[in-house]
């Protein structure tokens, strides 16, 4: 959170995980209550009721204002991952095509 530059009140309410726990305790109250599920269409069904019973009583994330500048954030951090990712893969490909250029076969 810290490297990602967030505002102080947005890093703050992210730093623990209370805002998750208190969804999955107030969705327990639903879910418990099922001793099988039939399939995962029943699992979602019942998933999205218990979260719209749940959200009026949910409080608002400190700094939830600035959750779209953590969202572009996180993309860029992806975006740059993955370009990294790419990157570290071309070099064999490369050398191989460069091998095979100077017709050295001993590949």
């Amino acid at each position: 959170i810290h490297e990602l530059g967030l505002s102080p009140e947005l890093a703050r309410s992210l730093s623990t995980t209370n805002c998750i726990e208190s969804v999955m305790s107030q969705m327990g109250q639903y879910t418990d209550k099922v001793d099988r599920w039939h399939n995962s269409s029943q699992i979602l069904r019942w998933t999205a009721t218990g979260l719209m019973d749940i959200e009026p009583r949910l409080n608002k994330i400190i700094g939830f204002r600035y959750l779209s500048v953590l969202r572009i954030k996180l993309r860029e951090i992806v975006r740059q991952r993955l370009q990294r990712k790419s990157k570290v893969e071309e070099p064999e490909t490369m050398e191989v095509s460069m091998v095979r250029a100077n017709g050295d076969r001993s590949i």
